[in-house]
């Protein structure tokens, strides 16, 4: 017969008092909780888990005595769940008692204690990452703690610890966890920007000006201001229209959506070609990087990331914002990278014509070079910007692949290893050894397939096929009309060299006749570089771009 309920709480209570007593004597250094901890067998504790309910309470009490203590120390506070976390390791508590702890001090402390308190839970990374802490249940209670401390935070002024609750939860969960993966490769779209509409914004006008010229006082002072540089309201209606499909990509795929998009593209990045950025903020980037500050200490290390401001009377001086402009730059790099991309959940309907990868390729081309020609540091953040997006895109073959797992068993990686078939294993090697072609990288190339058809199939599969001359010259064209250095060039190198005159022998035979025996090669590649820029540049006079 099971006791009495009235009991067992009694017993319960009895017995996380024993333990609390000797919890406090090892948190003030009396003794080693490890090891004193074991030797405390209350009475009636029948079972091991009786046992650590009765401790987890006993820590419990604990905590909550320094959590609602007038001075709260988060030190004190860290060194209970630390000793939480050293018996859980020892198996004298359960894995999920330290993230219970947590949970309590999330849950009624304040925000910078609870901030305070999450840096000692970073601290313990290695910790979180091994047994006992690394399976499902403790995982699922940490993601649970986590997401519960985020929906505490501002989403405009706690953005660099919500930041590193994420980092926090992509570093202690496998890559392939669920919780952390779109799988359907949903959008957000209930994030709608909002912007001021212009018959609202002339009518605020006119009343704020009948305001003014009713007090001579205040025209006065308003005489010493700077007049407000007028709103092209096309433009800006334009411009804040492109955040409709960066926040839900799939309306490109319609008519009315691609011809709203091109004419806000063309307008946006025209806008940005003529009104260039001068160098001015390398200065303060330099006097940042020297540790100059522009206010205060706590300005300088807490940077403000608000949402978009769209008021049209902050949108002069959002375009001249640097950053400003290499944020909506990334935004159509990340869009047009989805466009043309292969993404498993686009529906049939959801491609684009030639005419449009093609136009999609060449406002790519336009977007990095305004980019490079955005300072501070333009080429470096192009670069950056295109090595991640780069990233990215493996990471997208992985969700078309179905997420698999990254890490395998040695015994599933020899099965992989070691073909079935082993005629083939014995022919590839047959194949590899009479086909030295005299260099490895030669030699790998030969021996990818089985044959040349099968090889030109699987790259053309891939994206490996052969580019055409427009394609493969235009980042030596860019280069060659922004005065890059010589020494950078990328038709310098030997192996572009024989690449790009294979293509002009394929597709423009007749520039060989400009090839004279005393020029060099590099000499004959700058030439051929200067002529295909000028016709790019004739064959793109005579008419706009077409819808």
């Amino acid at each position: 017969l099971s006791a009495p309920t009235f009991l067992v709480d009694k017993i319960m209570a009895a017995s996380a008092e024993s333990f609390r007593a000797v919890i406090e004597a090892g948190l003030r250094g009396e003794s080693d909780l490890a090891e004193t901890l074991p030797t405390i067998n209350p009475d009636g504790l029948a079972n091991e888990s009786l046992r650590y309910q009765a401790i987890e309470s006993a820590f419990r009490a604990v905590l909550k005595e320094r959590i609602i203590a007038a001075d709260v120390n988060p030190v004190e506070l860290t060194s209970v769940i630390d000793a939480a976390i050293a018996l859980a390791q020892a198996k004298q508590c359960t894995p999920t008692t330290p993230h219970t702890l947590l949970d309590d001090v999330f849950d009624m402390s304040v925000l910078d204690v609870c901030e305070q308190v999450f840096t000692f839970v970073e601290s313990r990374l290695d910790a979180w990452s091994k047994e006992p802490f690394s399976g499902v249940g403790p995982r699922n209670v940490m993601l649970r703690l986590c997401n519960a401390l985020s929906a505490r935070l501002s989403s405009t002024r706690d953005t660099v610890l919500s930041g590193r609750i994420l980092l926090f939860l992509a570093s202690v969960t496998p890559l392939s966890d669920k919780s952390g993966i779109n799988m359907g490769s949903q959008f957000n779209s209930a994030n709608v920007t909002t912007y001021d509409d212009e018959a609202d914004v002339i009518e605020e006008n006119e009343a704020a000006a009948a305001a003014e010229s009713a007090s001579a006082a205040l025209k006065a002072a308003e005489d010493d201001k700077p007049d407000d540089s007028p709103v092209d309201f096309t433009f800006y209606r334009q411009f804040w229209t492109l955040q409709k499909y960066f926040t839900t990509p799939t309306l490109c795929f319609t008519k009315s959506g691609w011809s709203e998009l091109l004419r806000s593209l063309k307008a946006v990045m025209q806008w940005f070609t003529v009104n260039k950025l001068d160098a001015a903020p390398e200065r303060a980037d330099a006097a940042a990087s020297r540790g100059a500050t522009a206010g205060p200490a706590e300005d300088s290390e807490m940077p403000y990331f608000p949402k978009f401001l769209t008021s049209s009377k902050l949108f002069h001086l959002e375009l001249a914002d640097a950053g400003f402009r290499r944020q909506i730059l990334v935004q159509l790099l990340v869009l047009f990278q989805y466009l043309t991309g292969t993404v498993k959940f686009k529906k049939d309907t959801q491609k684009l014509s030639k005419l449009q990868n093609d136009t999609i390729a060449k406002m790519q081309a336009a977007v990095y070079i305004l980019l490079k020609n955005t300072p501070p540091h333009g080429d470096k953040f192009a670069e950056s910007a295109r090595t991640v997006l780069a990233s990215e895109q493996v990471w997208v073959t992985w969700k078309n692949e179905g997420c698999p797992d990254f890490f395998r068993d040695s015994a599933e990686l020899r099965k992989r290893k070691a073909p079935d078939d082993e005629e083939e294993e014995s022919g590839k090697k047959a194949r590899v050894d009479a086909c030295d072609m005299g260099s490895a990288e030669l030699t790998r190339l030969w021996n990818l397939s089985k044959t040349n058809l099968e090889g030109c199939e699987s790259a053309v599969e891939s994206g490996r096929s052969i580019p055409d001359v427009e394609t493969y010259f235009a980042e030596a064209i860019q280069q060659v009309s922004q005065g890059i250095d010589k020494r950078f060039w990328v038709f310098t190198e030997p192996a572009y060299i024989w690449r790009a005159l294979r293509l002009l022998g394929k597709d423009r035979l007749h520039y060989f006749q400009e090839f004279n025996q005393g020029k060099t090669l590099e000499d004959y590649m700058e030439l051929v570089v200067k002529k295909l820029a000028a016709e790019d540049k004739k064959a793109a006079e005579p008419a706009p771009m077409q819808e």
